[in-house]
């Protein structure tokens, strides 16, 4: 599939970051808006195939390149990755398009790292959207912290692979590209030409969240009641139960804890960490049924599809 560029450029005022994005309008009166969020180390041309499927079905899309990826803002300044910061910079692009909640359904998605800021949306905007999608990665409620030490110990304890991406490296080994990327050499030379030599900005996701930056700030609004750190809308959560990283089984608890009971769905795919590439008709048929009938299945899992 040749690569699309986003075809919008916006500059939020109050933060001064630029997003480029996808935005095509429903073509249809009774469909939604779909926010898809990507992850790292990506961009929005990971959701290709979504945007080409759902606008054909009538959907509103949009869908940005997030902060320090792609042609938006890459700023150095870990501070500047602070969930209260990106998910005002994503209200204020929907209020820019005119995607207001009182007259038009939003639906947010987001995917690995994108649910990070997925999360903070539906903490703290929550009467914005109508539904919320994770995938791979599970709701990351505001004001927890992360210990690095312990999860590097339970990732030993779950996978035994410490050190082996740097023998990996050190070998100079290659692997095959699965053939559900695409066009090698075309998505080759979209991913360098997004990232050049660096994943310096984008690493700042990283360096936020292991450092724990903004945490005490976000423990004190917590506090006041300026946010919920719960989810009360519709929501589903697909997996990918080859997913060797966000394991399947670890996000579905999660899930169950924060989400209002009645209120999720659950469906595992057989597929690794990019569900939405490897497996995109399984996926969109997941997400469209979501879509138009809401949770089927309350409180348990859905079969492997």
């Amino acid at each position: 599939m040749t690569a699309t560029p986003p075809n919008k450029s916006f500059t939020v005022s109050s933060s001064e970051h630029t997003y480029t994005y996808h935005h095509h309008p429903p073509t249809s009166a009774s469909k939604p808006t779909l926010l898809f969020l990507h992850g790292f180390p990506s961009t929005s041309h990971d959701w290709r195939r979504q945007i080409s499927y759902f606008s054909t079905q009538g959907y509103g899309i949009l869908v940005p390149d997030l902060l320090g990826y792609g042609q938006s803002s890459k700023p150095l300044e870990t501070t500047q990755y602070l969930g209260s910061v990106m998910a005002a910079d994503i209200i204020t692009i929907l209020d820019h398009e005119s995607l207001h909640s009182a007259n038009h359904e939003i639906v947010a998605i987001g995917h690995d790292w994108g649910t990070y800021l997925l999360s903070q949306l539906a903490s703290r905007y929550p009467k914005r959207f109508s539904k919320f999608v994770f995938v791979s990665v599970p709701f990351q409620p505001p004001g927890k912290g992360i210990d690095i030490t312990r999860v590097n110990a339970m990732t030993k304890r779950a996978l035994g692979l410490r050190g082996g991406l740097r023998r990996f490296l050190e070998g100079d080994k290659k692997v095959e590209v699965g053939k559900w990327v695409g066009d090698e050499r075309e998505e080759k030379e979209v991913h360098h030409g997004a990232f050049g030599d660096s994943y310096s900005p984008c690493l700042n996701w990283y360096k936020r969240a292991i450092g724990n930056v903004g945490l005490e700030a976000e423990k004190e609004e917590l506090e006041r009641g300026d946010f919920e750190d719960r989810i009360e809308k519709e929501t589903l959560m697909i997996t990918g139960t080859k997913d060797a990283v966000c394991l399947a089984g670890h996000a579905r608890g999660v899930m169950g804890s924060y989400v209002e009971k009645g209120k999720l769905e659950i469906v595992n795919i057989e597929a690794g960490h990019w569900i939405m590439l490897e497996k995109t008709g399984e996926f969109n048929r997941a997400l469209e049924g979501f879509l138009e009938n809401g949770v089927k299945v309350e409180g348990d899992e859905k079969a492997k599809i």
